[in-house]
């Protein structure tokens, strides 16, 4: 009987160290395109000032990047649902870039954003954005469809 515990747990443990050598956890294509879309937009005197964008680089993981805090996997994938940019320098916030509907934080304090775009609302998890001491003079109406804010 002894013996018999033993091989199962054997087998337990032997598949879960396969499963962890070929099941690689990814952030989800999507949500890495729009990090990088973000990071590329901002002039290079911005990338190299902004300690956080510098460790925004290949190979490392995009969920290991400063300032990004992902979900746990799923499927192995994860999803961006912080995003810390804050003082930072960042001129534009691009449209494009905002394709994360599992993100919950924005933090985009003391940049020099001038304008949030219109497909803020795209961001439908969104629990707070923090975009204080920007040079942003209104709020797209969209915001308002952001029903989590």
């Amino acid at each position: 009987m002894l013996l018999q515990i033993l091989t199962v747990a054997l087998l337990v443990v032997g598949c879960e160290g396969r499963a962890a050598k070929t099941a690689a956890v990814q952030l989800d294509k999507k949500d890495h395109m729009g990090l990088d879309v973000l990071r590329d937009a901002q002039p290079a005197s911005v990338r190299a000032s902004c300690a956080t964008l510098r460790g925004w680089h290949h190979p490392v993981p995009p969920c290991e990047w400063p300032g990004v805090t992902c979900t746990d996997p799923v499927n192995g994938t994860r999803r961006a649902q912080v995003i810390d940019l804050r003082y930072c320098g960042l001129t534009v916030l691009p449209a494009a870039a905002l394709v994360w509907d599992e993100l919950i934080v924005l933090e985009l304090r003391g940049n020099l954003i001038t304008e949030l775009p219109t497909t803020v609302n795209r961001l439908s998890n969104l629990r707070r954005i923090f975009i204080e001491m920007n040079h942003i003079r209104e709020l797209p109406s969209a915001v308002c469809e952001l029903k989590k804010l």
